[in-house]
């Protein structure tokens, strides 16, 4: 199974000296369905959209409240909405390939954090990446999707990975 980029950050190991990144935690990648979305001049359609897309990836151990998740929406709408970028995105995401050779170069501590309710990433790619990281840990987040809902569970393992990194 290839290995799926983080968020579409290409790894440039050579380019991290220890005391930049003495540590490295990837979560989870992304790549959505464009089709159908709304007029980018109609803001309600467009955020009723993003609601729908955002409740289907949704972290069934992590719920969000509806109202919260729609005034975050609406929030992003209003500062950034550009769907070509996540067209962008997606096509960086596919061009970049596989990195496995890459990923078994990486000599630092590593965690793979993962949902096992994703349903784009699913939690076997993430098992793969750990796999191919010397020494990578893999924590796969009981009920978490794709909507990083777990941000406390995400945020908890991030801090004790670090602090596990001899300075």
């Amino acid at each position: 199974m290839p290995s799926v980029p983080a968020n579409g950050i290409r790894i440039e190991y050579e380019s991290f000296g220890e005391a930049e990144a003495p540590a490295i935690v990837l979560i989870m990648g992304l790549a959505m369905q464009l089709n159908g979305w709304p007029d980018p001049r109609d803001r309600r359609a467009i955020v009723d959209q993003s609601v729908r897309v955002w409740n289907a990836l949704a972290s069934p151990g992590f719920p969000t409240d509806p109202s919260e998740l729609r005034e975050r929406v609406e929030r992003s709408v209003a500062r950034s909405y550009h769907p070509q970028g996540v067209a962008r995105q997606l096509v960086a995401v596919l061009a970049s390939g596989d990195r496995s050779k890459d990923l078994a170069r990486i000599r630092m501590p590593t965690l793979v954090l993962h949902g096992d309710c994703d349903p784009l990433v699913r939690s076997a790619c993430g098992e793969d990446t750990a796999q191919k990281i010397p020494g990578a840990r893999l924590r796969i987040i009981r009920g978490m999707a794709h909507d990083m809902a777990a941000w406390q569970v995400l945020a908890d393992e991030i801090v004790a990975h670090a602090r596990s990194v001899p300075q």
